[in-house]
């Protein structure tokens, strides 16, 4: 009985039939596991760089506003408002601006 399993695990080792579908499944997992990476790599990226340009806008009108000669208070609410209001594709949950 185990002379017969191991002439089995012998010839399934040594049989070459098949080999290039067991070698693309195996290798499809590190590789769709790299294409996700990237993919939320990139959103993270692009949210970053989307929150940065709204911080920008937002300073620029602010300060328009503060040369204006508005009071503190209206001044940093106008720059919260401003800031969310360009956020599209980020939640203005998730952000504090201080």
């Amino acid at each position: 009985m185990i002379r017969k399993f191991g002439a089995m695990i012998r010839s399934f080792v040594h049989n070459r039939r098949g080999n290039y579908a067991l070698i693309a499944v195996i290798t499809m997992v590190p590789v769709m596991g790299g294409v996700a990476l990237a993919v939320d790599y990139t959103e993270l990226v692009r949210q970053k760089q989307e929150t940065l340009n709204a911080l920008d806008a937002a300073g620029v009108a602010t300060a328009q506003q503060i040369v204006a000669n508005v009071s503190d208070a209206d001044a940093k609410a106008y720059a919260k408002n401003f800031f969310e209001a360009n956020l599209s594709h980020v939640s203005p949950a998730d952000t504090t601006l201080s």
